[in-house]
């Protein structure tokens, strides 16, 4: 989770200093940070606690992914004695039902890696998300974006500290729509079978970005308007159909004290590097070598979620695939098919005097950068 945001923190000082010279940026200390237990996730209390683990990379390492750490035993603990036990459904991702959770008692997250390490979360009492009123967009020509709010309130007063996550699902086709595929076996090339189909796909995505407000300091438990995302035209999400779910969380003020420092620190460039990484320490610790750092902060809460929201193209954007990226060549030239597929290029159309047309894979096949899994509860039929 820390190294994750240390990366995003350190892409964010990259991005301000764009305006000017760009000089390469290595902080001191933070290389050092390779192998740590990191722990993402939340005590569910109304649905299913997911917890990712993975383990800390040095800040240089090209890795886009974290090592996952598979095989722990994951628990989540109540102070009445009451365990419930996940199972790891996914390589380092870990599942406890934990539906209907007592809300008058305290929870903690124990952990067992396979080397036989213990770790474990402080107990904390569960946080209750107050009901999310409303969720709507709107469309800033002028800055060429997509903004999404939500509001909420508490008549009890009793939240006042909340976090955001938004549950993303998009629908987008290819630049370009291939009619004809083509065999190496047999160098022919023939169309596609009935129902096949590369051009239209979809992808699902969690934005879970520091999106964090209090309402401490206001007479009432009240949040009116949120920003809670924001996206530019051109991006894939708005290219075709675009939905959003927002789910929101309540925060104890310990866990809200947590993620505001990391949330201050990247709006400073660089900030994030002065302090140790012993200042980052969430609420987690290794039983076994009390002194060892884990990264990451466990919070229990009730989850609320709002409406499904639908957001149709509401930019017009050119493709990215430009016309100088099609090769057209005879029908018959099988030298140059094969090359060309290595090459990253597939078959598009036929084209005048027995010629094929190629496109970059990228411009032809969606599922390079989605699936064919739809939703079932999509609005539209394919």
């Amino acid at each position: 989770m820390l190294i994750t945001h240390l990366r995003i923190f350190a892409q964010l000082a990259m991005v301000t200093v764009c305006a000017g010279c760009v000089y390469p940026f290595e902080p001191k200390g933070y290389n050092e940070i390779n192998n740590l237990l990191v722990v993402e996730g939340d005590i569910i209390a109304n649905g299913t606690t997911v917890v990712k683990l993975s383990r800390s990379v040095k800040l240089s390492s090209e890795e886009k992914n974290l090592p996952v750490e598979r095989y722990a035993g994951v628990q989540v603990e109540s102070s009445k004695g009451v365990v419930y036990s996940a199972r790891e459904t996914a390589a380092g991702v870990y599942e406890a039902a934990t539906m209907n959770l007592d809300l008058s008692a305290l929870y903690r997250l124990h952990i067992t890696t396979r080397n036989g390490m213990r770790y474990a979360s402080e107990y904390i009492p569960v946080s209750t998300s107050s009901i999310i009123d409303s969720i709507y967009y709107s469309i800033d020509e002028k800055e060429r974006c997509v903004n999404i709010y939500v509001s909420a309130h508490n008549p009890v007063g009793n939240t006042r500290f909340y976090r955001w996550s938004c549950e993303q699902d998009w629908e987008f086709t290819s630049d370009y729509r291939a009619t004809i595929t083509y065999n190496t076996t047999g160098g022919m090339y023939t169309g596609f079978p009935v129902g096949y189909d590369i051009f239209t796909c979809w992808k699902k995505e969690t934005y879970g970005s520091l999106v964090i407000d209090d309402t401490s300091t206001q007479s009432q438990d009240l949040i009116v308007d949120k920003k809670v995302l924001t996206i530019h035209a051109g991006d894939v999400r708005l290219s075709y159909l675009y939905s959003v779910t927002v789910v929101q969380r309540g925060l104890t003020p310990e866990a809200f004290s947590y993620w505001n420092t990391l949330f201050k620190n990247s709006e400073t460039m660089g900030s994030v590097f002065s302090s140790m990484p012993s200042e980052y320490r969430g609420n987690i610790t290794c039983l076994t070598q009390p002194d060892q750092i884990v990264l990451g902060y466990i919070n229990a809460t009730t989850l609320s979620t709002s409406k499904r929201l639908f957001i149709e193209k509401p930019f017009h954007t050119k493709a990215s695939c430009l016309g100088d990226d099609l090769k057209a060549f005879s029908m018959a030239d099988r030298t140059t098919a094969n090359r060309l597929l290595v090459e990253g290029y597939l078959p598009l159309n036929e084209g005048p005097d027995n010629t094929v047309v190629w496109a970059p894979n990228r411009c032809v096949d969606c599922t390079i950068r989605g699936t064919k899994n739809k939703p079932s509860w999509w609005p539209n039929d394919h």
